[in-house]
């Protein structure tokens, strides 16, 4: 018998047989969860996170949209009673200058450009805005426009280059009031 292997038999009692089945039930399940359910989980808290994150955001964004409705249910009328169209025309000068010179941006004119036109039931006023100075400091000028308290849009704008790494703008707002 040296030649020939032996084999080994094993016999496993009743209650043996049970634990080794039930062992690899809990193996099997074990690596079920982890791969899939834990990875399910995580995404379902993931999502809940990101939705709490929305609603927030929608009750901002509702909030805003009842403060312009309230802006715009407000009479034109009063705010044209309270100041002249020319105390009008010099706080829009004011404001805009104002900006230009607290980024640090060289004020070269303004300009108006045509008369009061009325767009519907407001007026605007246009104005020819020229300045220099850096790109960085001309695009937070744009960005300060949206935060001035009257209504102000860019209807056109040229931006050439004045060497030493400034910019020369020319820019046309529209005022409204």
């Amino acid at each position: 018998m040296r030649g020939k292997k032996e084999r080994m038999n094993f016999k496993l009692a009743e209650r043996e047989k049970l634990l080794l089945y039930a062992a690899g039930i809990l193996i099997f399940i074990y690596f079920v969860l982890n791969s899939f359910l834990l990875a399910q989980i995580s995404e379902i808290f993931k999502a809940n996170s990101m939705l709490l994150h929305d609603r927030e955001q929608l009750s901002i964004y509702e909030k805003k949209i009842e403060h312009l409705k309230d802006l715009e249910k407000a009479s034109i009328a009063k705010v044209r009673e309270s100041k002249t169209k020319e105390e009008q025309t010099i706080d829009a000068i004011k404001y805009i200058a104002g900006s230009i010179s607290s980024l640090g941006l060289d004020l070269v004119s303004i300009k108006p450009k045509g008369g009061e036109v009325a767009v519907g039931s407001a007026k605007a006023i246009f104005f020819e805005i020229d300045f220099v100075g850096s790109y960085n400091r001309a695009y937070r000028f744009m960005g300060e426009l949206s935060r001035l308290p009257i209504l102000i849009l860019v209807d056109s704008m040229t931006m050439n280059s004045s060497g030493k790494g400034d910019v020369r703008v020319s820019i046309v707002l529209s005022v409204y009031y």
